[in-house]
């Protein structure tokens, strides 16, 4: 189940809906448009306003810098609400926008002055990361972000830092007014007006938030590369061949009563509350900021093997046989090109030669605790990951950890978008 950008869908399976309307959305279209083939819309978001339960909507081949809120779902498995790429055409979703019009400040700090309704009613710049997951410090820490050619820049404590010699690591600051907001940021010896910088416009500080579902559920052959790869407040899910970069944050106990589903239906079949565990966790990769012991004390049994820790990464008492690798820094690092977007890390195949991983299958998985359901297909087949992120084969008999089978060796980079 590899994570494209399009794929957030509440509702992936195609369905034949009589009087359904086909929507479509297009880079030259015009949300006054009626939104036909000929005639698109311009905004994904327009096209959820006004789409209906058993209605398609068609984004083409672009960059949509946008966020997208639906106001309805469907109403059952025959009336869903469709969101699909167009056959054969690449399409992207972006919280972040392309700034212009930097000037040079000092050193190799440059700045630029936006209004604050550039940013709506949502303004990451004076928006601060808080929780009681996150240790800021002493300092403040901010929702915003600025990027250099798909690059995270690292925000600076207070502008004094920012306007210093760029050191090892390029800052940013921030400062939110009454009517604009100003951001300093550094450029090692280029102007950033020729280059790709993007600011964020929305909060994409986390990857993935999975909030009281019951499983069973499957995440496979994903990058988890955000501060924040995952907040749990769920059970019965598996991740299985992903990366993760970022923290994992479980929520304690929830109290709420929150419905489970037969299998392979919208029906009601109960009602739980929700504790922790009941996961599984196969043959990931997980890198720094990682930690799996999080679920040490996890009321719910919790099932691990195949793992990789590198980086300071931590596994969980739960794993018997882990591999760690404390002083290993794979490098992770996400490169925009012009022809796409580009992974580069270092890759040691010793993870796949001090132990054997076992290929994911159903019968390994089992049963989700609560739901008593099987992972399996949605046709009801059972489930074997046998491809990677690439859809290429895995070695059945000793899959490589990670969303990639055998990548290479030493520097690696590959283009995953």
């Amino acid at each position: 189940m590899k994570t494209i950008l399009i794929a957030f869908l509440t509702a992936l399976t195609f369905a034949t809906v009589t009087r359904a309307t086909d929507y479509h959305v297009a880079l030259n279209g015009n949300d006054a448009n009626p939104g036909a083939s000929t005639v698109p819309f311009r905004t994904i978001q327009h096209a959820a306003d006004v789409a209906q339960p058993g209605d398609v909507i068609t984004v083409h081949e672009g960059v949509y810098r946008e966020r997208i809120s639906p106001p309805r779902g469907g109403e059952s498995e025959s009336k869903r609400i469709i969101y699909q790429a167009a056959p054969g055409e690449k399409v992207e979703i972006k919280g972040s926008e392309v700034v212009k019009n930097w000037v040079k400040d000092r050193n190799d700090t440059w700045k630029v002055r936006l209004p604050n309704s550039f940013f709506g009613s949502f303004n990451p710049y004076s928006d601060l990361i808080h929780g009681d997951w996150f240790n800021p410090k002493g300092r403040d820490h901010h929702t915003g972000a600025v990027y250099l050619n798909g690059e995270w820049l690292t925000e600076a404590a207070k502008r004094e830092d920012v306007m210093e010699p760029l050191g090892s690591s390029a800052l940013w600051f921030g400062d939110v007014g009454e009517k604009n907001t100003t951001i300093w940021a550094q450029f090692r010896g280029t102007n950033p007006n020729q280059q790709l910088v993007e600011i964020n416009f929305q909060d994409n500080s986390e990857d993935v938030f999975v909030e009281v579902d019951h499983g069973p559920f499957l995440m496979d052959n994903n990058l988890f590369l955000s501060a924040l790869s995952l907040r749990d407040l769920s059970q019965g899910g598996a991740y299985v061949h992903n990366l993760f970069t970022g923290a994992i944050k479980l929520h304690s106990y929830d109290s709420r009563q929150t419905p489970f589903l037969k299998s392979h239906s919208t029906k009601v079949a109960g009602y739980h509350d929700n504790p922790n565990g009941d996961d599984r966790y196969y043959n990931n990769l997980f890198v720094q900021g990682a930690d799996l012991s999080v679920y040490d004390h996890a009321p719910l049994s919790m099932w691990m093997g195949g793992n990789v820790f590198l980086n300071g990464a931590k596994p969980s008492k739960d794993e018997k046989k882990p591999l760690v690798k404390p002083d290993f820094d794979p490098a992770i690092k996400l490169v925009q090109q012009a022809d796409g977007l580009y992974i580069e890390m270092k890759y040691d195949p010793a993870w796949n030669t001090e132990r054997t991983c076992k290929l994911l299958r159903s019968e390994l998985l089992g049963r989700a605790s609560i739901s008593d359901a099987s992972y399996e297909q949605s046709d009801g087949k059972p489930i074997r990951i046998n491809t990677d992120y690439f859809a290429r084969s895995r070695d059945e008999s000793n899959p490589t950890p990670g969303p990639f089978e055998n990548p290479g060796r030493g520097n690696v980079k590959l283009k995953v978008w």
